[in-house]
């Protein structure tokens, strides 16, 4: 990353309820819960068995702009020290890390408070694009404080009992639940013209999820299962990119990936893999996305608190795009 400049990538957020009885609610209170977590230290979740450690460093509301900003971070224990050399002599330094320091990176999401006018529940948000912090890994990040949060208080989410029970005082019965929070890609206008204009050959769908040992041989374990499905060419345009994915989701019960191959308009083959739950693009060059340039003075890889000179350009984008 150029110390100056940033890519920020395009999402929705989508809140929705884990229980069929319940109203998802406003993206207000589910920060409320965030806030919960971030300052009982519960927004924490840790991979490679706890080699890599990812954060809810900070979380601002702003009020006027009617945004939420969070500050992504990740913590890595097997991060090398960092090196810097001189331009002219060619001298080595090195900035060593300390035992119980991690290498940091960060990465700001702001997400709009207002729901989207013809989706509700859905609401705009721009993830700075920083490796290793993607929207699979904010996504469990963001659903795994709001569930640690809701243990702690259950009066967080609730409803009333769909029967009408009542407990013994005579009140209606109310059930706690945990809301969902899912990170919905936009896809680039790129790869929607490519769909349309092009020629559509094939899906397939793949199951990633352990299997077992082929034919109970300990040597041959399965890695994945796949169905292809031939696209017929005479596909008319119109919505192929939301028909293609509508379709994949019927599945999404036994599969978690579609790959779509097709030609561009220029004959070239293009395959683009697609999480089918969310309908996410897997490569990035295919999400919408915008450059940020001249950030001044110069960001780090990381910070302990948000950035205010970044945030505020991406406010100002999510504010332009909501309007």
């Amino acid at each position: 990353m150029k110390r100056t400049e940033r890519q920020i990538y395009i999402y929705d957020v989508s809140v929705r309820s884990r229980s069929r009885h319940a109203v998802p609610p406003p993206l207000s209170d589910v920060i409320v819960a965030l806030r919960a977590a971030v300052d009982g230290q519960l927004a924490v979740i840790e991979r490679d068995r706890g080699t890599i450690i990812y954060r809810i460093g900070e979380l601002e509301v702003d009020d006027i702009a009617n945004t939420v900003t969070l500050l992504i971070r990740r913590g890595d224990t097997n991060a090398s020290n960092a090196v810097y050399s001189h331009r002219v002599t060619g001298a080595s330094r090195v900035a060593e890390r300390e035992e119980d320091e991690v290498g940091d990176r960060a990465a700001h999401l702001v997400i709009s408070l207002v729901s989207e006018s013809a989706r509700p529940g859905r609401y705009l948000a721009h993830l700075e694009g920083v490796p290793a912090i993607g929207h699979r890994v904010v996504q469990a990040l963001l659903n795994r404080a709001v569930s640690q949060a809701t243990k702690n208080n259950l009066s967080f989410f609730s409803y009333d009992d769909p029967a009408g029970a009542r407990d013994h005082q005579g009140s209606l019965k109310t059930h706690p639940f945990v809301p969902l929070i899912e990170l919905l890609g936009h896809p680039h206008e790129n790869l929607i013209n490519d769909l349309e204009q092009g020629t559509v050959s094939q899906i397939t769908l793949i199951d990633a999820r352990p299997k077992g040992q082929l034919g109970g041989n300990q040597y041959l374990e399965e890695r994945e299962h796949i169905v292809q499905v031939k696209v017929d060419s005479a596909m008319p345009a119109g919505n192929r990119l939301a028909g293609l994915i509508g379709a994949a989701r019927t599945r999404r019960a036994s599969f978690q990936t579609a790959a779509i191959r097709f030609k561009d308009p220029q004959g070239h083959n293009r395959t683009v893999k697609f999480d089918i739950d969310s309908g996410n693009p897997e490569q990035l060059q295919y999400l919408a996305s915008y450059d940020i340039s001249g950030v001044a003075p110069p960001l780090n890889d990381s910070s302990d608190h948000i950035v205010v000179r970044l945030a505020d350009q991406i406010k100002r984008r999510i504010q332009s795009d909501r309007s």
